[in-house]
């Protein structure tokens, strides 16, 4: 059995047995039907750049010219976990400055609403000395 008949192969069993997206779908049994009609892999995903990127399609290319292809796979699978890993932590590390802006315009109109502003420099000067810890730890 070929490569591009073992993909074909695949490419449909996946798009079967997967729960993906009607989009993901289509993209799949676009991907099957270019690899059937000749495309190589690294040509049929040149037309999904939204999916594929420079470098994914690069690594493809080189693992199909090279023999390599399985190797070029994982790398591929490993950039993509890695990225995503970091898009992750990035979320996480803006939460917090996200979270203490919004609590901060909240406090803005309550402020007026006070009568007593010594009350609300104190209740800020607390709640910055613990912003400032917070962020000497983290």
């Amino acid at each position: 059995m070929g490569f591009r008949t073992a993909l074909t192969i695949c490419l449909n069993t996946t798009s079967r047995r997967t729960k993906v997206s009607r989009r993901m779908a289509s993209v799949i049994g676009e991907l099957r039907d270019r690899i059937s009609r000749g495309s190589s892999f690294s040509q049929a995903i040149r037309f999904y750049p939204r999916i594929f990127d420079d470098v994914t399609i690069g690594l493809i290319a080189a693992g199909e010219e090279g023999g390599t292809l399985s190797e070029s796979l994982t790398n591929v699978r490993k950039i993509w976990a890695r990225n995503h890993d970091l898009q992750h932590r990035l979320l996480m590390m803006l939460i917090y400055p996200v979270i203490v802006m919004i609590e901060t315009q909240s406090e803005i109109p309550r402020m007026h609403e006070k009568s007593d502003f010594s009350e609300v420099k104190g209740q800020y000067r607390v709640r910055r000395a613990v912003e400032v810890a917070a962020a000497r730890w983290s």
